[in-house]
């Protein structure tokens, strides 16, 4: 039987690590993550000394897979594997009114009950605001695209996804150094193709379970621009 050499990890895995201290004796750990909303272009505009000659992951969040047509409406940046920053810039905040209204048939007539009374139905209508926790697009991506260039080495899974994104908002995506971690499963077993997602990766390696875009989304989203950034 064919066995991946993709290393498993323990599901039950935490992220431990040891602090010394000053007597010299070891204590075990673990990681909290530190991960920030970023709320203003003042907060965003540090990390292009921060990551300069630095190797960042970067990923962005999207209206749709369709380049060109879709947007992106925020992006992530991380210098290490506890900390990180998400940057909105075209997140929605959708509002819904329901009513009850009379039922219609084809004709625009009124659908009667049995009892001879006007049958109803409740009607949902969906309105959407800006989050007002919004950067300026041009004003964040310019700065996005001054870290992705001035960055070592940008780590992307799945890099064409996200560069011909930032491509189509108008970047030359020619200059950033990328490396795409898509790549990886390939190199540790080339017959191990359906480890390519990174649900699966994360689930193999690192004994984490991500949850599914939908569970994310939850049912009154449509795509991620509906996504409140503050939710947890």
């Amino acid at each position: 039987k064919y066995e991946s050499i993709i290393p498993q990890a323990p599901l039950d895995m935490k992220f431990h690590y040891w602090e010394e201290q000053e007597d010299g004796t070891k204590i075990l750990k673990i990681h909290t993550e530190n991960f920030k909303l970023i709320k203003n272009l003042e907060e965003l505009r540090p990390w292009i000394e921060k990551c300069k000659d630095q190797k960042v992951a970067f990923d962005t969040e999207t209206t749709g897979l369709t380049y060109g047509e879709d947007k992106i409406v925020g992006f992530s940046l991380s210098l290490d594997r506890w900390s990180g920053i998400y940057v909105p810039i075209r997140h929605r905040i959708k509002h819904e009114v329901v009513e009850m209204v009379d039922k219609l048939d084809e004709n625009g007539n009124q659908i009667l009950t049995k009892s001879g009374r006007v049958s109803r139905m409740k009607k949902v209508t969906a309105t959407y605001t800006d989050y007002e926790g919004n950067l300026d697009p041009k004003e964040a991506l310019d700065i996005l695209y001054e870290i992705l260039v001035g960055a070592k080495r940008v780590i992307i899974h799945n890099s064409e996804f996200d560069l011909n994104f930032m491509k189509f908002e108008g970047y030359d995506v020619r200059k950033i150094k990328a490396f795409d971690t898509l790549i990886l499963p390939y190199l540790y077993d080339p017959e191990a193709s359906d480890m390519a997602g990174l649900k699966k990766l994360e689930y193999r390696v690192l004994g984490r379970k991500v949850p599914e875009f939908s569970e994310v989304l939850g049912k009154k989203c449509d795509n991620f621009a509906d996504v409140n950034p503050e939710d947890k």
